[in-house]
């Protein structure tokens, strides 16, 4: 195992890992690097941007969910990354904000999805999801997102249509997280970013070489 990894167990055969190049302790806030989803010796990347950014909105979502605050919007009523594809659909190719069925809040001025605040990671054609269900467990969820490419029409012509796609529609995994393994990856995902903060620091005290 590359000794410059962070992983995150989810229970024997599956786990999240932060690949890193380099050693934690020299890691920076616009540090970038790719995240993992392993089921036994199956490799699937969830995420690729700054490990600061992703790590810090991985600890916003453990701390609501585990004060079980992130319970689904009632209008989600279907699976919600199907939701997702259909509001990507509608905003670009509809070229309409609002698609029938679905419920949005206004952030900033601009209406958005409800749905949308439940989104952890993503990368390429999948999206990953932190909830609480209805009987507030914590769920680990990642979903397809359409092949096609929502804003690519070249890309649309070369690929099975949405209407038929999304017909085949289901989620790439579902996992029920235990309160425990949730607490664990936060008081782990907090260390990390402390880390980071005090790297930063470091190399501030430094100054430029």
């Amino acid at each position: 195992m590359n000794e410059c990894e962070i992983t995150f167990k989810l229970n024997t055969t599956e786990k999240i890992v932060i690949e890193l190049g380099e050693p934690l302790e020299v890691v920076h806030c616009c540090y970038s690097a790719t995240i993992a989803f392993f089921k036994e010796n199956e490799k699937t990347l969830i995420g690729d941007d700054s490990i600061d950014h992703n790590l810090s909105g991985f600890s916003i979502l453990l701390k609501e969910t585990l004060n079980f605050e992130l319970k689904l919007h009632e209008s989600i009523k279907m699976d919600i990354g199907y939701l997702y594809n259909q509001d990507l659909e509608s905003f670009y190719q509809q070229e309409q904000q609002h698609r029938p069925g679905l419920t949005y809040d206004k952030v900033d001025g601009i209406d958005y999805w409800v749905g949308r605040k439940y989104g952890l990671w993503g990368c390429g054609s999948l999206a990953v999801w932190f909830y609480n269900n209805s009987d507030g467990e914590v769920i680990f969820e990642i979903t397809p997102i359409y092949p096609g490419g929502f804003g690519n029409s070249d890309h649309r012509k070369q690929s099975i249509s949405y209407d038929q796609w999304i017909q085949n529609y289901k989620p790439y995994l579902i996992r029920k997280i235990s309160r425990n393994v949730a607490e664990q990856w936060l008081i782990q995902t907090n260390g990390i970013l402390e880390q980071i903060t005090e790297n930063i620091r470091r190399m501030r005290e430094q100054g430029p070489l």
